[in-house]
């Protein structure tokens, strides 16, 4: 199994995300700490795609493995991808993934 973690510039978006600034006046904007504990929650045996599109995401997902614990950090994949695409791209090929064993 494979978890993915989606790092996006809005909290408001209908998935379980890392994104948005944990602060009431701040909605927009990525967290480090947030793509950290997403990846930890969904930390499967075959490892972590982490999905980011652009700018502060990427940054901060480059950030958020300095965080993670060497053996996990080892496990995570960071990929820049268009989101809508990148993300159906992937739960495509985790799913693929699963059937096949």
């Amino acid at each position: 199994m494979l978890g993915i973690v989606i790092v996006a510039h809005s909290r408001e978006l209908p998935v379980a995300v890392a994104g948005g600034i944990d602060d009431a006046q701040n909605l927009y904007g990525t967290d480090a700490i947030a793509i950290c504990d997403a990846v930890h929650s969904v930390n499967c045996e075959d490892g972590v795609v982490v999905l980011m599109n652009m700018g502060s995401s990427l940054l901060s997902a480059e950030v958020a493995l300095d965080f993670l614990p060497e053996e996990l950090r080892e496990r995570v994949r960071l990929c820049g991808a268009p989101l809508v695409e990148g993300v159906i791209a992937a739960a495509v090929c985790a799913a693929g993934a699963v059937h096949r064993r």
